[in-house]
């Protein structure tokens, strides 16, 4: 029989452009697995590393990679991994998930990420996370990373906001009362249906708080109700978190600065 003719790939590179090797980051296929990268963006991500299709795509199924691939279009030399570059592949193959995959998947690792943190479970509050999960994970082991800094734990369970923290920087505790005293009263006559918009709570609170000064009103009600310095806007909050929530939160804030 005749020899065969051998090929590869062309070497994969570390970020200082030596051979990739445990030194300088992953090489085997089951951490990726486990940090929560989708095997299909793996591959996709390691055939356009070493490899230009005719077409230029990027984003290619093992079908199109097998129609096109033509062995004269190998690069000669080596390329470097680039790690955020393939948590771009990770994302681009997230997004085309269906929401029902990508519900299953995201909430199984939520969830068990905050069992770990003894967070309570709320399957409801989950499923409104769903639209914030998509915006912000790019790889499985991102929400992992998230609810590790506590990132989460408000839409779960109600926060113990620092006092002195409450007001706005150069607002006083008087100042910020009042504020929240008109917010909570303005939530408290709207229906609960209305919280599922986060637009309908912007324009009850807009006006009052472009008048008396934007920062001074949503800063308090967004410390209130996340107890962190930085979280998504009052109003995305109020509306994952509901009527009842929102109310309880603002009040435990104004019993503390009163």
């Amino acid at each position: 029989f005749s020899r065969p003719q051998y090929a590869h790939y062309p070497l994969h590179l570390g970020a200082d452009k030596s051979k990739l090797s445990k030194r300088t980051g992953d090489v085997a296929v089951k951490s990726y697995r486990e940090k929560g990268f989708l095997p299909q963006a793996l591959l996709n991500y390691i055939a356009i590393l070493g490899w230009t299709p005719p077409s230029e795509r990027e984003i290619l199924d093992i079908d199109s990679m097998i129609a096109e691939f033509e062995i004269s279009d190998l690069h000669k030399s080596g390329a470097v991994f680039d790690m955020e570059k393939l948590r771009w592949y990770n994302r681009e193959y997230l997004k085309m998930m269906s929401d029902e995959e990508f519900s299953a998947a995201a909430l199984g690792v939520l969830k068990d990420a905050l069992d770990a943190r003894n967070v309570p479970w709320n399957a409801e509050i989950g499923e409104r996370l769903l639209p914030v999960l998509r915006e912000r994970v790019s790889v499985w082991e991102d929400i992992r990373e998230q609810v590790s800094e506590g990132e989460y734990d408000y839409f779960f369970t109600d926060p113990n906001p620092e006092t002195q923290l409450i007001p706005q920087k150069g607002d006083d505790a008087s100042t910020t009362l009042t504020h929240l005293n008109w917010v909570y009263e303005a939530l408290h006559a709207t229906p609960s249906e209305s919280f599922n918009d986060p637009s309908r709570l912007k324009d009850i609170m807009w006006d009052y708080a472009t008048v008396v000064g934007r920062g001074s009103v949503l800063w308090p009600l967004r410390f209130s109700l996340s107890g962190r310095a930085k979280s998504p806007d009052p109003f995305i909050i109020a509306s994952l978190i509901g009527r009842d929530a929102t109310l309880r939160r603002i009040e435990s804030a104004r019993s503390k600065i009163a």
